[in-house]
């Protein structure tokens, strides 16, 4: 069948869109976009993921460090994704449970992050790793490892997991720790354990003297300490003597002489029974010096010296060579042969300390639990500014409203303590007071009472204010503040102990400027809420209270509080000066 030419023109022009329609055609106003976006859907196109896996997984910003937020995104929906402190957190103390992993497992950087998690700092080579538990304790006495448990010491504290493996490898060690961290078992652990592998002194051996003598500033931390160590030798053979001031030097020399493995006592007393042949230490292998820096305070440092002298040098180990050291203490773990351990608590390094360190430690290790001279965080410190005709009121308010017993209060001088306890016996309180003045059987007598709840109240000197150890203690109250930070720390020290919540409360009057500076600074560091008058107070500017002439914050000359205008460059007495508390 032939087309003709018009058709194919026709054909060509509707084909190929020469062909032009006059007509226009009109569209409903809904049907106008109606197949704009009609297409069929490709999910290789989907651009809201990335299918690269390289790109699969987000970039953590780490905004401040994973503490901050990206701005426009829900904070909540970000701290489940981008919460890395909290995460970093969980998985170290966790995740990976390295309190619970297995020994054998744990590597250098595990040991380093338990260490830092307890707050524990050791220097020295080849400081042996910490025990996480007492069963982790190899080679412990099995008589010693029940009166552990007897004791009721469920695990070990920071100071105990590191100080008893060095003692337990005869190393000499430098111990800073704070008050109530349980640093006597720290060290009586040790000696106990050895103690125990040593034969009884008995027969021919009591004419050498004892295994171990321990030195404390105190007769009230002596006799604690001696408390202490009858617990860890319970049903031994183990015999420890206290030797003390006001007690009969006699009677001590005696029993001395009836064969003693330890003797427990302050360096005076211990002294005088050396000179007086009561006591000799030829072979005293394991010395003890307690409280180091107050025995500095107390200005026994003499006596101390006159003690270390007294053992025989040979049982020195050597003063040249740590190679020889390390040998000779393998020699004491293996029983063959015997040489002089020191062991040095103190809650700071004085230049006097770190002399005697230097003279008759070897190689020490070094152990140190928080900051050196610091305070305890768990302990809630409180600051009122009184007068001192309102501070009887003052401080009934304080005992109604924390009655809990029991409760020290510090006060300056011995008269104070005769006068408070009067007067808060006369409004009802049960106090009873502990002095320098008192006899030992008294000093007993008074903390006995407070131990066993018969009096709620102790009104004390600054001869309480160290090794003085009365459980659940829940207040302390510095009815006058002491005259240095240092007295301060040691006698907020009595409460909050072995992980228990304190609280502390300091009366300042305008006689405390001294105190100021140090104190603001001292609760700083530990996290305490500083109230405003202590925080804009002029004397907590500057060291000592108050700027020396010319020493303004302006520059310029400022005269002292009391002082005249231009009358020298006298400044208020500092904070570091120590009070003689051995007085009270």
């Amino acid at each position: 069948m032939l087309i003709d030419e018009k058709e194919i023109e026709l054909i060509k022009s509707k084909y190929l869109g020469t062909q032009k329609d006059d007509k226009k055609r009109s569209l409903k106003q809904g049907d106008k976009f109606k197949q704009v976006f009609v297409f069929e859907w490709d999910a290789s196109e989907d651009t809201s993921q990335d299918i690269n896996p390289l790109y699969a997984k987000k970039h953590d910003p780490k905004i401040l460090f994973g503490k901050g937020y990206m701005a426009g995104v829900d904070q909540n929906e970000q701290k489940k994704i981008y919460d890395s402190t909290g995460k970093l957190v969980k998985n170290r103390d966790d995740g990976e449970d390295i309190a619970r992993k297995a020994r054998e497992l744990m590597t250098e950087r595990d040991w380093r992050i338990f260490r830092e998690n307890n707050d524990i700092m050791a220097k020295g080579s080849k400081v042996p790793f910490p025990y996480r538990n007492w069963d982790e304790i190899p080679n412990l006495h099995p008589a010693l490892r029940d009166n552990i448990s007897f004791s009721g010491f469920t695990r070990p504290m920071p100071i105990q997991m590191q100080a008893i493996p060095v003692g337990l490898n005869f190393r000499d060690m430098i111990g800073l720790a704070p008050t109530g961290s349980g640093k006597s078992a720290a060290f009586l652990i040790p000696l106990v354990n050895f103690l125990l592998r040593m034969p009884p002194i008995r027969d021919h051996l009591i004419q050498d003297g004892p295994y171990s003598i321990i030195m404390a500033p105190t007769r009230e931390l002596a006799i604690q300490i001696q408390e202490e160590f009858i617990k860890l030798s319970r049903d031994t053979h183990l015999r420890s003597i206290q030797v003390v001031g006001g007690k009969s030097a006699e009677e001590q020399g005696s029993s001395i002489g009836r064969g003693v493995e330890i003797v427990i006592g302050t360096p005076g007393r211990i002294e005088d029974l050396i000179k007086r042949q009561y006591l000799v230490l030829n072979q005293c292998y394991y010395v003890i010096l307690d409280e180091a820096d107050k025995m500095i305070d107390l200005e026994l440092e003499e006596s101390v010296n006159f003690i270390l002298e007294a053992i025989p040098p040979q049982l020195n180990k050597s003063i040249d060579k740590e190679r020889e050291v390390l040998d000779q203490e393998q020699q004491m773990m293996k029983g063959m042969k015997f040489y002089k351990t020191f062991v040095m608590f103190s809650a700071t390094m004085l230049p006097q300390i770190e002399k005697i360190a230097r003279k008759y430690l070897r190689f020490p290790s070094m152990v140190q639990i928080g900051e050196p001279g610091g305070g305890k965080k768990d302990i809630d410190q409180r600051v009122e500014f009184v007068t001192e005709g309102s501070k009887k009121q003052k401080l009934t308010q304080l005992l109604h409203k924390f009655p809990q017993p029991p409760i020290l209060i510090f006060v300056r001088e011995r008269v104070d303590t005769e006068s408070l306890a009067n007067y808060l016996n006369k409004c009802g309180f049960n106090a009873v007071t502990l002095h320098g003045s008192k006899t030992q059987e008294q000093r007993e007598k008074a903390l006995k009472s407070l131990k066993d709840g018969i009096n709620d109240i102790l009104v004390c000197t600054n001869v309480a204010a160290r090794g003085l150890d009365v459980e659940g203690v829940s207040h302390v109250i510095n009815y006058h503040a002491p005259s240095n930070i240092v007295d301060y720390t040691h006698r907020i020290g009595r409460t909050g102990r072995a992980g228990r919540k304190g609280m502390a409360t300091t009366f300042i009057t305008s006689q405390d400027d001294g105190l100021l500076y140090d104190l603001k600074k001292f609760m700083q560091d530990n996290d305490q809420h500083i109230p405003n008058e202590l925080a804009n107070h002029p004397a907590a500017r500057f060291k000592g209270g108050f700027a020396a002439i010319g020493e303004g914050p302006s520059g310029e000359g400022q005269p002292q509080s009391g002082g005249k205008p231009g009358g020298g460059s006298k400044t208020v007495p500092t904070s570091t000066q120590v009070s003689k508390s051995h007085h009270m």
